[in-house]
Formats: structure tokens, sequence, C-alpha cells
């Protein structure tokens, strides 16, 4: 494991999201740690006491336009086919574990995916997504409200085990308090909601997504039988990501202060935020955002 195994906060900035973002492993070491790394390493083993969970990932920070819920995805990438994958029955059982987790998953191949191409996608809405969402109102807009998530991030770090807030959203999230189950549940059987709430500047969001099927540290999936995913990834990496759905457009910012005419996203501007997760039997063939 070459990321940190404590406590640190990756920073970051893309054309649609500023925040931060924090990754937990479990068992992940250091060779020689200061005491200050030490000590980071022992708050996330103490995370994970009592839990089967196998990694955390913690992304908090603002939009920088407003995008529909519809159109930010999360999942899965391949642009190089699969390897030796199990027979029928082995795959069909990754498949209903998957869909067991997230109804909402849409599975594509595409065989005869030209170069530049994805060859397999796995997407699902990112609101129906995430373990956790807590939303908390600034009160202001623009470079405002980034200036005023950057103060709320400095001035605190979140709790281990963040509280599902969604009542900002208005609708029936501000009627009554909404679990993080049923915030999931109401998205995945509703997919016509998806266009009536969007994420927007001037909040500070908060998404936390654990899982406790796949060890990091190995790339062993456990879904009642352990399949090494070195063996079927063909050098690529596992993605942790954010991006605008192929029919979103983005309003580029503009330096005179007027509003430009919406158009679609480059293909670098439709990511919110990427993570690469490799492992040693996976060398690079191209170059990773996160290693």
């Amino acid at each position: 494991w070459r990321g940190s195994p404590g406590e640190a906060w990756l920073e970051f900035e893309t054309a649609l999201f500023k925040g931060q973002m924090r990754i937990r492993v479990r068992g992940a070491q250091k060779k020689d740690p200061t005491a200050e790394e030490q000590e980071g390493i022992a708050a996330v083993q103490d995370y994970f006491e009592g839990y089967r969970r196998k990694s955390q990932i913690v992304v908090r920070g603002v939009f920088k336009q407003e995008v529909q819920f519809k159109h930010v995805l999360t999942g899965q990438e391949f642009d190089q086919p699969l390897l030796n994958l199990p027979g029928g029955t082995i795959q069909s059982l990754v498949v209903k574990w998957a869909k067991f987790l997230n109804p909402a998953l849409a599975i594509h191949r595409n065989p005869a995916a030209a170069e530049g191409e994805q060859f397999l996608t796995v997407y699902s809405p990112l609101v129906s997504s995430l373990q956790v969402m807590n939303l908390q109102p600034l009160g202001a807009d623009g470079a405002g409200a980034e200036e005023a998530a950057r103060a709320e991030m400095a001035r605190a770090l979140p709790p281990d085990h963040i509280a599902e807030a969604t009542r900002p959203l208005g609708g029936v999230f501000a009627e009554r308090a909404v679990s993080s189950a049923q915030r999931q549940q109401h998205f995945r059987q509703r997919d016509s909601e998806l266009s009536g709430y969007s994420f927007k500047p001037g909040v500070l969001y908060t998404f936390d997504t654990y899982q406790h099927g796949l060890d990091l540290l190995t790339m062993e999936l456990d879904i009642g039988i352990k399949l090494d995913l070195t063996r079927f990834l063909n050098h690529q990496p596992l993605l942790f990501m954010a991006k605008l759905a192929p029919e979103a457009t983005i309003v580029p910012p503009s330096s005179e202060g007027g509003q430009q005419p919406a158009r679609p996203a480059s293909k670098h501007e439709q990511y919110l935020w990427k993570l690469d997760f490799r492992h040693n039997e996976c060398p690079i063939r191209t170059k990773a955002l996160w290693s």
C-alpha cells in the first residue's frame, strides 16, 4: 500500500468539484512509520474495530455548478477486455452479488469497442450508491461558497461515523429525518426523482463510501467464495470515481463574469474525482492518478 496508511486528507480540484478526500484501508501499514504516522495508523484501525468493513473513502467539498442527480454516476470502467474470467455460474454470482448491494447498477459490455472507447462499464447514480450523504448549507454562493467550505473543512474534521443529513434537499427529505437506506431506496425505485433533485453550489457535501467485500491490499473479493481480481484485470486499475453522464452539459466559467452557453463536457471535465487502485501484480501500463 503506497498511499497514506494514516489519517491524511488529499485535497483536489476538478472542473466541477473542489474538496478533499480521506482513504482508510483495513490493515494498511508503512515501513518505519514516524510517531505521528503510527498514531494515524492506529486511528484508522480503531475505526474498523467491531466492523466487517475493509475500506472507507470520505469525500467532502462543494460543487461549482448545479448538476442533476441523474447526471452524476459512479462505478467502474475498463478499456481492455478482462482476462481469465471464471465460468458462467461464478460470473452470474458476482453480478447477483453486485446487484444485491446496488440494484441501480447498469452493466454494459461493448465487444466492438474501438481504441479510446470503454470495453466494459458498470455505472449507477452516485446518490443511490453512497452509504452516507451529509449536506451542510454554507449560506454563500460562487467563490464565497468555496471559501466558506475551505474554512469549515479546516475548522473541523468529520466524525469517524458520519450521520446522514439530507433535509436541505427539500421535498420529502425536508419533512422528516431520512435514513441512508431510505434515501437509497427512494432513488433506486423512482428513477424520475433523479431529475427533480440536484447537487448545488453553496452546500458542503460529505459523501461516505465503505464496503466489506474487497480487500484493497490483496485485491481479493469475498462474496462467499474468494476471487483474486489480479487474475482478471488485465493490468487495469479499479476505480473510485464520480463522473458526468454522457448527456450532461457544463457551463464553463467566464473570465469576464458573464454566462457562457452550456456545452458537453470534455473527457477531462467529465470526472468530478477519479482514483486508480492498482496492485503490484497489475503493473501500470498507463499513468495512474493514484496508486
